[in-house]
């Protein structure tokens, strides 16, 4: 009696198991297909569902490791990344296309994530252009277009470009302070008179 007691409560489980999975995986589509929609919200979304927002938030959280709100704000960045990179739009046009009705609250939102406010990005972006830009904005790109970006493949990237940057900046300094080392030793080399 008591293993087919187990056994049902096993079976049970998983078909809990299986049910929060099924209801996540379709949170994430319903992200990836109407994150441009200012509405989305765990309300709405779990009203969708017919479970309770906290039960939605609980679950999303075990099954993707990020809260539904944090979820959504990374995938609409990664879409305004993509855009930022590839449209000659201004920003609050891709604030509004990536579901944020205020362009403050997406240039707070944007700084807090990535350091910089969007058009100090894209206005960097331009800056690169050429061979390193192009690969960089190209490895973004592939990156974000199979879905399959995450924060940290993108902040390598960041890293990376801002790495380079050091170093030209570092060179420049180094360049700089030879001119004046060796101009200081010429002055000195000299009778003063």
């Amino acid at each position: 009696m008591k293993e087919v007691c187990v056994k049902v409560q096993e079976q049970i489980q998983e078909k809990r198991s299986d049910k929060t999975k099924s209801f996540v995986k379709k949170a994430v589509e319903r992200v990836r297909s109407h994150y441009m929609d200012k509405d989305l919200s765990v309300e709405g979304l779990s009203m969708e569902l017919h479970v309770s927002a906290a039960y939605f938030s609980t679950v999303f959280k075990k099954e993707t490791g990020k809260s539904f709100i944090n979820y959504l704000t990374d995938y609409r960045m990664e879409k305004a990344l993509r855009l930022l990179m590839e449209e000659e739009e201004k920003t609050y046009i891709i604030a509004e296309a990536v579901g944020y009705a205020d362009p403050n609250y997406f240039s707070y939102a944007f700084k807090k994530k990535f350091g910089m406010s969007p058009s100090k990005y894209k206005l960097n972006g331009k800056r690169q252009e050429g061979a390193y830009g192009e690969e960089r904005r190209a490895t973004l790109c592939r990156m974000f277009s199979h879905g399959k970006a995450s924060f940290f493949p993108l902040a390598s990237e960041l890293c990376s470009v801002l790495f380079h940057n050091m170093i030209l900046m570092s060179f420049m300094l180094l360049s700089i302070g030879i001119i004046l080392f060796l101009s200081s030793v010429l002055l000195c080399s000299f009778p003063h008179g």
